[in-house]
């Protein structure tokens, strides 16, 4: 049956529901992705359903080969509340006609392969029988597709796309065909614009690098396309280059007006380098930056961005020293830089005496930044067992002073849901962490209570007071039914009203009904404080908007980071709105999107 998208998305806006979480491919067979090697704190671990076996650095690559398992995320205030949000509405949905891009009449979504807000990529069926990858608007109109023809070079032939990358934001990455000149120099470009729906050329690889004569963008590695500046990761080559300088991290936008590439005559709106392998900090050579990269369980937070114009940056030392930084993108150097914090610098009052030694992956948001640290042992009393530290990083908000407020320590006492700290517990590990606007976070941490068996996952909220509460653990009850088995993804939208988001396993159990068919689930903190359950697998809802068909879901998939964007926010936002690739029992596929109440 053909089937609208526009009328579709109307049918959906009708319920007045909008909630937009990131979704990877639902194929029923693997694919594999080249991730940054610090997507994960080691290689080799196996975490959700990715396993990964290869590690380069700081920006080099992993092969992950992810599997096609449906994902679910949690958090949220872990109340016992026995209820569930309001109804999902379909906005997409495979088996309907689409236009945009050039595409004749008749052209029909086959397949729904990432979500975004406000952007999704899949493949279409043309009359004539070819299947074609593309990118979509939220609305289902083709930005671009494969075949399609574009102005890449404004004094040059048409260059055809062969191939889409998934989009993030209001960027994608497109690969060229060869047939229509392209060479492997020069076969990728960055696309920005996608969400005003005029898709430009932002760079080019081959491209002379603005600023850096005779250095040509070899790779793009990374890219976050959410805000009003692309940022992306690349890898360099030409006059001066080697392997101690030939990384850079690159803000793509109009903030600087247009820079000429002088090699090619070809305009680029606001692209620069940010920072560079080798570049000196005062008296520091940068050896290595983390960034535009993801930690396992919250591969699809968005932990870089600390605005729609700034990222936030970890930066390595040729003297093994480290630095957290929040850089603008109209950034001239590091005097606009807003130094976060640095190997040797004070742990902040709250730990007299004590020095940071070094840093996991941080988190930003806007006016907000959570830092994963690591203490040196001896000064301030701090021990092998208790110098592992959650930090808020107040200041942020008013551009610094910085000062560090701890928010969680291992060893420690585990607070309960009320925040009170419980007698007998303990911090085992601290696992991964998430930023929300108005320093409001969340993060996930092994730990122990008494009465209990060993550690289990736990994830906290951390209020901008500083008060922390326990919002979901492993074997404690799951709203809607059922108990929490496993966290497979968590996210923090950047909303203050709202905890994060979690993708989860529930423990299989005849007497609560639940099977391994429907124990994946969704859940969101509401902005009352409340854990709500957005989505289980097994339910049944309706297939194509209000009044139609009923169908069972069989999987679904969100809250996933697609290959090249791993480490930026994909398919939620601020607002509470989440996206959600469901697959029926029937094998049709839909986008559903959920609202957080």
């Amino acid at each position: 049956m053909k089937t609208n998208i526009a009328s579709a998305l109307r049918l959906a806006l009708l319920c007045g529901v909008g909630f937009a979480l990131p979704a990877q491919a639902a194929s029923r067979s693997s694919a594999t992705y080249t991730v940054p090697s610090e997507v994960f704190e080691s290689a080799g671990q196996r975490t959700s359903s990715a396993s990964y076996i290869q590690a380069e650095g700081d920006l080099g690559s992993i092969g992950a080969a992810v599997s096609s398992a449906a994902y679910a995320l949690t958090g949220g205030f872990p109340t016992t509340v026995d209820d569930t949000a309001e109804a999902p509405a379909v906005t997409l949905m495979t088996d309907a006609e689409v236009t945009g891009a050039g595409l004749p009449s008749g052209t029909m979504l086959t397949s729904i392969s990432s979500l975004d807000v406000g952007v999704f990529g899949g493949k279409v069926l043309t009359p004539d029988g070819k299947t074609l990858g593309a990118v979509f608007a939220e609305d289902g109109t083709v930005l671009l597709r494969g075949e399609q023809m574009v102005q890449v070079e404004p004094a040059g032939a048409m260059d055809m796309i062969a191939k889409l990358d998934a989009p993030t934001g209001d960027a994608v990455i497109a690969t060229l065909d060869r047939r229509s000149g392209a060479t492997t120099e020069n076969d990728k470009v960055l696309f920005t614009g996608l969400k005003v729906g005029t898709p430009k050329v932002m760079m080019r690889k081959g491209r002379v690098i603005p600023g850096l004569p005779g250095v040509k963008l070899k790779s793009f590695l990374t890219l976050d396309g959410n805000g009003e500046t692309a940022f992306f990761s690349g890898k360099l080559a030409g006059t001066g280059v080697n392997g101690g300088n030939d990384t850079a991290i690159f803000a793509a936008g109009p903030i600087s007006g247009t820079l000429g590439l002088p090699e090619s005559g070809v305009p680029a709106s606001g692209l620069r380098v940010l920072v560079r392998k080798g570049d000196m900090i005062g008296d520091k050579k940068v050896k290595t930056i983390a960034t535009l990269v993801g930690q396992a369980g919250t591969l699809a937070e968005g932990r870089w961005r600390g605005g729609p114009n700034s990222l936030g940056m970890r930066l390595s030392f040729t003297d093994k020293s480290q630095a957290l930084y929040l850089v603008p993108a109209d950034t001239t150097g590091p005097a606009d830089w807003l130094l976060i914090g640095q190997t040797n610098g004070s742990a902040g009052t709250d730990l007299p005496g004590a020095m940071l030694q070094s840093f996991k992956l941080p988190a930003h948001a806007p006016g907000a930044t959570v830092v994963d640290s690591l203490l040196r042992v001896g000064p301030g009393g701090i021990t092998r067992k208790d110098n592992a530290v959650v930090f808020d990083a107040m200041g942020v908000e008013t551009g610094g002073p910085i000062s560090l407020r701890r928010l969680a320590q291992r060893s420690g006492p585990a607070p309960s849901r009320t925040g009170m700290p419980v007698p007998g517990s303990g911090m085992a590990r601290l696992t991964a962490m998430m930023a929300g606007l108005g320093r409001a976070s969340s993060f996930v941490a092994s730990s122990t209570l008494p009465g209990e068996r060993g550690a289990r996952s736990t994830i906290y909220d951390a209020r901008s007071d500083g008060q922390v509460q326990q919002l979901a653990r492993v074997g404690g009850a799951a709203p809607g039914g059922g108990r929490f088995g496993r966290f497979v993804s968590v996210a923090k939208p950047d909303g203050q009203s709202y905890g994060a988001l979690v993708s989860a396993l529930l423990t299989v159990s005849g007497s609560e009904g639940v099977s391994r068919q429907n124990r994946a689930a969704l859940f969101g903190r509401d902005s009352g404080g409340e854990m709500r359950r957005l989505l289980r697998a097994g339910e049944e809802i309706e297939s194509a908007g209000p009044g139609s068909a009923r169908k069972p879901v069989k999987t679904f998939v969100a809250l996933t980071a697609a290959a090249g964007s791993i480490g930026a926010a994909r398919g939620y936002d601020e607002n509470g709105r989440v996206n959600v690739l469901v697959t029926f029992t029937d094998r049709t596929q839909a986008v559903v999107r959920l609202q957080t109440p």
